[in-house]
């Protein structure tokens, strides 16, 4: 059985596979980068139960539950990583580690606790060690799609692209076509400066996709980077045409504008982004005015 962690989500562009944030790509030679829906290292998807139909909606009554019941039985490891999970839903994440780590010493080859800790663990900003988790959780249950997934993500979100390329290769060979895995092998192919074949995989998801947001978003950020502005303009204004909602195509475009120096359609997609989403507005502000700014110091 699975629960699951609505705290935070890795895509705005499907519910159901988590929700992105923006991540700023550093400036290079006045340049700035555009950003792309990425994995959020600390947003994750399901807390996993076991040997129980389903925690209860008040969480608070499921901590004192399992509680109970542990005072009877102190040694079972099953009782403490559904404890786990029912403080993690609550973001009680320092009291979802500890519970955690009790299941894993009673029971060292438990790969949902191992998976339930790497959730926690990277909520709690410890990534190296949810990393570790996960691992271990994909060690003891190689078959376990939903683990291998979260490794893959860490990776690519803890920037070890080296690590990721493979990961999402190895993962997409076991899934049918999938645009979560895809766009985020097309991201990590970027990110290793495999234009080409980031290129042939983000044309296909478009193919394979076209009326996903997030596909022509990541095909915009590999013109963006191989610097053929008109090409990612018009994937960015198709994303949006998508889904207007879909932020990071938004952001990603204003950015392109200014490269373009059309700065008041760039100005324009502010406005639209200062009443959406304001992790997006103000470095958007920054850039646009840019060379308008007086920073304290300078």
């Amino acid at each position: 059985m699975f629960y699951q962690n609505q705290a935070r989500s890795l895509w705005v562009m499907v519910v159901v596979f988590l929700l992105t944030t923006a991540a700023s790509v550093a400036a290079q030679n006045s340049e700035s980068l555009a950003t792309i829906s990425t994995p959020e290292i600390a947003a994750r998807k399901n807390v996993r139960q076991t040997e129980i139909s389903d925690l209860k909606k008040n969480f608070s009554e499921a901590i004192a539950t399992l509680k109970r019941e542990l005072l009877s039985s102190p040694d079972n490891p099953i009782l403490y990583n559904n404890l786990g999970a029912a403080y993690a839903r609550q973001q009680k994440f320092d009291e979802a580690a500890t519970a955690l780590e009790k299941a894993i010493a009673l029971k060292p080859d438990f790969p949902n606790a191992f998976y339930n800790l790497s959730i926690v663990y990277d909520h709690l900003e410890r990534y190296e060690e949810a990393l570790a988790a996960v691992q271990k959780a994909v060690a003891l249950a190689p078959a376990n799609e939903d683990s291998y997934v979260e490794m893959c993500q860490l990776y690519l979100a803890m920037k070890k692209f080296k690590e990721a390329v493979p990961c999402y290769e190895a993962l997409i060979k076991r899934q049918s076509p999938n645009i979560k895995s895809r766009s985020f092998y097309g991201i990590a192919l970027i990110q290793s400066n495999q234009y080409e074949k980031a290129f042939a995989v983000l044309k296909e998801n478009t193919e394979l996709f076209p009326d996903k947001a997030v596909t022509h978003n990541a095909l915009g950020l590999l013109y963006f980077k191989k610097k053929k502005y008109k090409q990612a303009i018009e994937n960015f204004n198709r994303a949006l045409e998508i889904n207007a909602d879909f932020e990071p195509a938004r952001y990603n475009l204003a950015l392109t504008q200014i490269l373009v120096n059309d700065k008041d359609s760039a100005l324009k997609q502010y406005v639209l982004l200062k009443n959406s989403n304001s992790s997006f507005a103000e470095p958007l502000y920054r850039f646009i005015y840019r060379d308008k700014i007086v920073y304290a110091g300078k």
